[in-house]
């Protein structure tokens, strides 16, 4: 009986570790799933309104999972707002920019909520419409605004740059643009490799930044909508 009792035991104490192994491998896979798609408020959720345009977008590092319309000093840059898209049947974000100063003074962003991003490469999807034939660049970049993730390559010979630039169309495109979360550049310019300005991708990058759509042209209005970041599949 003694025998009996023990092999009960034995057996109890390996299927109770055997439990313990596969809930920590669940959770494992939990927290992962967790870095896979970053939170980003749906445009659609948001009131129809304007932005008030904001000249400082880094001083209250509490402000988070927001949009903001960033201007350049007092000169009257444009403006932006939320508005009902009755085609649609949704919400979407219009932006009418009159001048554009420079990639850091102008642009609308997406500050994300506090998060840990895996060093690997994510999708930046997201559907636009604008003033036809102009440029408008993409950025990711951390809330210190002098760390930009660079836009992923197809190889470790192309010269790496911190912006994906997209030529807008007069009818609502869907881009796909790949950010590679490893390595970064201090500002959204291509730099030969081997001087010294790509490096790794410091931890305030991946758990705090902005996502920002700056026209790269005067004048140009652009309509943005479903905006998503993943990784890559």
């Amino acid at each position: 009986m003694k025998t009996m009792n023990f092999k009960l035991g034995l057996a109890s104490l390996l299927a109770a570790a055997l439990l313990t192994s596969v809930n920590a491998k669940a959770s494992d896979n939990n927290a992962d799933k967790q870095k896979d798609k970053v939170e980003i408020k749906a445009i659609a959720s948001l009131p129809v309104g304007n932005i008030d345009p904001v000249q400082d977008d880094k001083t209250n590092p509490e402000e988070t999972d927001i949009w903001l319309y960033r201007v350049a000093g007092e000169l009257e840059t444009g403006d932006a707002k939320v508005e009902l898209d009755k085609t649609l049947n949704r919400n979407v974000l219009r932006c009418d920019f009159y001048q554009q100063k420079s990639w850091y003074g102008t642009y609308l962003c997406y500050r994300t909520k506090n998060q840990e991003m895996q060093r690997k490469v994510y999708s930046l999807t997201f559907k636009a419409k604008g003033t036809s034939g102009n440029n408008m660049k993409v950025i990711i970049v951390g809330n210190n605004g002098k760390e930009c993730v660079i836009a992923a390559r197809k190889s470790e010979s192309e010269t790496p740059a911190g912006y994906k630039q997209i030529n807008l169309k007069k009818d609502y495109t869907e881009y796909v643009l790949d950010f590679d979360f490893s390595k970064k550049v201090k500002a959204p310019y291509q730099y030969p490799d081997g001087n010294g300005e790509l490096g790794e991708t410091s931890d305030e990058v991946l758990t705090n930044f902005f996502i920002m759509f700056s026209p790269n042209s005067e004048f140009t209005k652009f309509v943005l909508d479903d905006v998503k970041l993943e990784l890559k599949k």
